[in-house]
């Protein structure tokens, strides 16, 4: 498993250390709404990470607890919330999904195409 200190981009290291402390506080909508907007940040600067190899297809599928990930041809991708509350099991998956995601980019070149 990832964890923040992994991550090489001292800015996403903080933001994610700090999410992980309202997960260990108990702010699970915060939580969720970090991670999301973290990884919205990150497929806006690294569109590539919507297209990894086979081996990673997988692992790179946007979580749907609750909160969708809607991509529309020409279009900025957005979040589309369908609750408002959310559990433990469900921020821990949006923010070790987000993390995986963040160090998986820090550590692969962006696709040039």
């Amino acid at each position: 498993m990832a964890r923040p200190r992994d991550l090489t981009d001292a800015g996403d290291r903080q933001a994610m250390e700090e999410t992980e402390q309202l997960l260990n506080e108990g702010r699970y909508r915060e939580v969720v709404e970090r991670s999301t907007q973290k990884y919205l940040e990150l497929i806006r600067r690294r569109p590539d990470i919507l297209n990894p190899p086979p081996p990673l297809l997988f692992t790179s599928v946007f979580p749907q607890l609750g909160v969708r990930l809607e991509l529309a041809e020409g279009e900025e991708p957005r979040l589309v919330w369908d609750k408002e509350r959310f559990g433990m099991a469900e921020a821990t998956t949006y923010f070790e999904f987000t993390l995986d995601q963040l160090v998986r980019a820090s550590r692969t070149p962006p696709d040039s195409g």
